[in-house]
């Protein structure tokens, strides 16, 4: 396990530095004397307002005295009222494992079958969550006829998740807050040092860090302890999954299978918070979310194989339909009845309601023809045509290829002969490639990028549309040529590997263009740009020991990659290519790479304040005024 990073575990240490920003603060932000700051940093350290609330001074003197002002270090000889609580001993705990499955096969000469069913239970080292899943799967296969086969699986599993306080985007987040949480903070609320009974809820009461006197600058109104105990999360899956393969053989050389697969992912999240700590306090709140996955692929293929004297033929060609939808409902109704209940009757007041239903369609033609002569010669080239939902009617078709070829020169006579060289082969190819995903920042739009999208919502009884994304019904697939060659080797039945290169040039990228936000939009998808892959990657594998009871190997593998863009996005407003394209972090600008952080310059460290410094630049006019230029990329463009 990565070990966490080191975290700050004395209050004496946290009291330090809040003085010592103060101080700075008053030294270097406001130009007051030093005596002044170290004056104000005694007063304010403990302020319900400018400092740390005054609630949480849990030494046995006032905050004034609590650092020496001429060290900025902490007076040893005070000492404290109580010892705040470690977190993680209240959030983590040593968790424990059960798990049993049974496995039943067996069959005839024509029919096999494998039948297996699991259960598991898991309490994790986090207080109050679980995972339990029950799961069966069963795999039949039948050779209905001496022509035809067919194989049938199917796969079903329940699960049950309690995970109080562990989403990532919530702040009640136990696993963040133990690194976030100074340790001057305690668990529980103290008066005068001693702990305080909670006769609402029982034991002693939770600190929330939102009262006028105990407030906390991280965290205010949080506490996962007290969520653990509290609050619900409760998640619910069923997954299904099951296709169903059937091969037919005729004329000796064809075959004829089509596969049929569904997949289906149900989920219910019941989130309960409590009504009487935290950002729900007096109301209680429950959210309800359901949702559903559903996918369906439906293939044919047709294969050809053939092979006589030294010739060597495998044909297929293939129909592929893929149709995926994905719906949601969310609610959240407040006020409790019962602290513990998670249906919607236990709460009164109607909060929200949403609901949505997206997907995509795919559907595709494709074929490849391989040959081979005496496993020497190697030639190979495929075609396929894809139909995408995400584009509109005339844009919705790709059509995509690939060629290539091999040759085993050590199948040569005048290589065979060497005993060394057990395996030389070189390989080139050619390929178009195409992909119809784009990032718009909006999931509804991922799927429909080329529909402008309005929001539906209430205004005075009255059905109101706000404007959220603007589609572009030219929008198409982004295509991908690369070039791939590399040779393949096996010195002395000892040393063996493969070397290849490639270059990728891909061209209609598939991005976010900024425009002018005068438009009524800031960003609309685009196809434009250009941008070049190239890269060399290696793997190697020694055999150092072989023996019939001993096998060592020796791996290592590398590459190198570089990328650039090559052509910039066309501004519509000077019909030239932009200087620059901000994708936050990252900016886009042709001659640099795709992932090239936008950052200010820095110059170091102002010696005398500790700031950090950052270059500015100017542009000198003839007059020597000097004027200072905002944006180096657009800057410079203007000089060619």
């Amino acid at each position: 396990m990565i070990p966490l990073y080191d975290t700050m575990d004395s209050p004496e240490r946290f009291a330090e530095l809040t003085w010592e920003g103060i101080k700075n603060k008053y030294l270097y932000g406001a130009a007051t004397s030093l005596d002044e700051a170290i004056a104000l940093a005694n007063t304010e350290i403990f302020d319900n307002k400018k400092g740390i609330a005054t609630g949480y001074n849990m030494w046995n003197v006032p905050g004034s005295e609590l650092i020496n002002g001429t060290t900025g270090k902490f007076n040893s000889a005070i000492k404290r009222k109580y010892n705040p609580e470690n977190w993680e001993d209240h959030i983590f705990r040593t968790g424990q494992k059960i798990e049993g499955d049974v496995r039943i096969s067996g069959g005839s000469e024509k029919t096999t079958f494998f039948t297996s069913l699991g259960y598991l239970k898991d309490e994790g080292y986090y207080m109050e969550s679980d995972f339990e899943r029950f799961n069966a799967r069963s795999n039949v296969s039948s050779n209905l006829s001496s022509w035809l086969k067919s194989t049938i699986n199917m796969s079903y599993s329940n699960m049950k998740i309690n995970s109080p306080g562990q989403s990532d985007e919530n702040i009640n987040n136990g696993f963040q807050f133990v690194n976030a949480m100074p340790a001057l903070y305690p668990v529980y609320e103290r008066d005068d040092g001693n702990l305080i009974e909670d006769t609402r809820v029982g034991g002693y009461r939770y600190d929330y860090g939102n009262t006028e006197n105990r407030s906390r600058a991280y965290g205010g109104g949080i506490n996962p302890v007290g969520s653990l105990r509290l609050d619900k999360k409760e998640t619910k899956h069923d997954q299904f999954a099951g296709n169903a393969l059937f091969e037919a053989k005729f004329l000796s050389d064809f075959k004829l299978s089509s596969n049929i697969g569904l997949q289906y992912i149900g989920s219910r999240q019941d989130e309960l918070t409590n009504p009487y700590y935290g950002d729900a306090e007096g109301l209680g709140r429950i959210t309800k979310t359901q949702a559903s996955y559903k996918e369906f692929t439906f293939n044919q293929i047709l294969s050809y194989v053939k092979s006589f004297d030294l010739h060597n033929f495998d044909a297929f060609v293939a129909h592929e339909y893929s149709t995926m939808d994905y719906s949601y409902t969310k609610g959240q109704k407040s006020l409790l009845v019962r602290s513990d209940n998670t249906e919607w009757s236990n709460a009164v007041i109607m909060g929200y309601m949403d609901s949505d239903t997206y997907g995509y369609t795919i559907e595709s033609y494709f074929g490849q023809i391989k040959y081979n002569y005496d496993e020497k010669y190697h030639f190979n080239a495929s075609l396929r045509s894809d139909g995408s939902s995400r584009f509109s009617k005339g844009n919705k078709w790709g059509t995509f290829g690939s060629v290539g070829a091999a040759w085993v020169l050590t199948k040569e006579e005048s290589l065979s002969e060497i005993d060394w060289l057990n395996n030389l082969k070189y390989k080139l190819s050619w390929g178009l490639l195409g992909n119809q995903d784009i990032s718009t920042g909006n999931t509804r739009a991922n799927f429909y990028p080329y529909e402008d999208l309005y929001s539906i919502s209430n205004m005075n009884d009255k059905p109101s549309f706000s404007f959220v994304y603007k589609g572009n019904p030219n929008l198409t697939w982004e295509k991908s040529s690369i070039i791939n060659t590399g040779i393949e080797f096996d010195i002395f039945n000892f040393l063996s590997g493969e070397v290849e290169y490639f270059h990728k040039t891909t061209t209609d990228m598939l991005f976010l263009k900024q425009v002018a936000p005068s438009l009524g939009y800031a960003s609309y998808p685009v196809n434009d740009g250009k941008m070049i892959n190239q890269g060399l990657e290696f793997n190697l594998t020694a055999n150092i020991v072989k023996t019939n009871d001993v096998k060592f190997d020796f791996r290592v593998n590398g590459g190198h990659y570089s990328n650039k863009i090559t052509q910039m996005p066309i501004d519509e407003t000077t019909g030239l290519q932009k200087p620059i394209e901000l994708k936050t972090p990252y900016a886009w600008s042709k001659g640099h790479s795709y992932y090239d952080f936008y950052l200010r310059e820095y110059a170091g460290v102002d010696p005398e304040t500790g700031m950090a410094l950052y270059n500015q630049y100017y542009n000198v006019k003839a007059n020597g005024k000097r004027e200072p230029i905002s944006e180096m990329e657009t800057y410079a463009s203007k000089l060619h």
